[in-house]
């Protein structure tokens, strides 16, 4: 199950299409909220903070995976 909360801790979207041995990534691509950011249909100021098991893009924003990052890369995931 993926379940999609807004900043003010309300779920916007719960999606349970795969079995729960699926990987995250996995059943988060066939969401609507995945196909709506892949089709630009999610506004540009607004975006969605996952954990490292899923993309990391424009709207789509996780750390960087490992230990031992370069100083930019370690104060995105501080930040983030």
């Amino acid at each position: 199950m993926q379940a999609f909360c807004d900043s003010n801790l309300r779920f916007v979207m719960i999606s349970s299409k795969l079995c729960s041995s699926t990987n995250d990534n996995t059943s988060y691509i066939v969401t609507q909220l995945s196909k709506d950011i892949k089709a630009s249909m999610l506004p540009k100021q607004y975006h969605v903070v996952l954990d490292e098991a899923y993309p990391c893009t424009e709207q789509e924003m996780s750390p960087w995976k490992g230990r031992n990052l370069p100083a930019e890369k370690d104060a995105f995931n501080y930040y983030l």
